[in-house]
């Protein structure tokens, strides 16, 4: 089970990469693997 704060780091960064994805709109499938690549860096 993830600790609460790699949770919180993790719904952050999901915040992030929304907003990003709502600029890259033709491009969502980069802006999602650069989001779960960020998460396993945690």
């Amino acid at each position: 089970m993830f600790s609460l704060s790699v949770m919180l780091k993790y719904i952050n960064t999901n915040i992030f990469f929304n907003s990003l994805e709502a600029d890259m709109a033709n491009n969502s499938n980069q802006a999602f693997y650069y989001q779960e690549l960020n998460f396993l860096c945690y």
